[in-house]
């Protein structure tokens, strides 16, 4: 896979794919040198864009990773792929909500795409803020979809804050 060959959009895409599987390796550097170039491949793309602010994220290079959100941002009118759309969106919450920018992820929040369930999210924008029982009512409405795992932890997690420590039992026994 390292001699990749190709011009422009196969080769950013290859790049994009590489660039994943390398993190999942671990191979932090090859990685993201790898998504770095995909974007800038792709510079008007806002899936390279995404799964390097991504990458970033997970790094702990939060700051760097709003940057870089940001443009998926901006670029975020090519992906006509619901799911696509989506996943990126989420990014970009993500994003903006390590960074303590909660304005920012909600505005963001609001390019998902119409038909995508947005429970999970919104409760997670409602935990930073600290507001634990939209939380909760969010994370309780997500808790039958596609997030229902992830849900499951975010009703836990906000009965830990509260200090209803059984509640927060249950949730997760669930």
């Amino acid at each position: 896979l390292e001699g990749l060959a190709g011009s422009g959009r196969q080769l950013a895409y290859r790049l994009l794919a590489l660039g994943g599987l390398k993190a999942r390796l671990g191979l932090w550097r090859d990685a993201e040198q790898d998504l770095r170039q995909a974007a800038e491949l792709l510079p008007t793309d806002a899936r390279p864009h995404a799964a390097l602010a991504e990458f970033l994220r997970r790094r702990g290079r939060s700051a760097e990773a709003v940057d870089v959100a940001r443009r998926a941002e901006q670029t975020l009118g090519t992906v006509q792929d619901t799911s696509a759309r989506a996943g990126i969106v989420r990014t970009i919450v993500a994003c903006y909500l390590a960074m303590g920018r909660f304005e920012a992820a909600r505005e963001a929040l609001s390019a998902m795409p119409r038909d995508v369930p947005r429970a999970y999210v919104e409760g997670c924008i409602h935990y930073a803020v600290g507001n634990l029982e939209a939380a909760l009512q969010s994370f309780r409405q997500a808790s039958t979809g596609s997030d229902g795992s992830a849900a499951l932890l975010g009703q836990a997690a906000c009965h830990l804050r509260s200090g209803t420590f059984q509640e927060a039992q249950d949730a997760l026994l669930q």
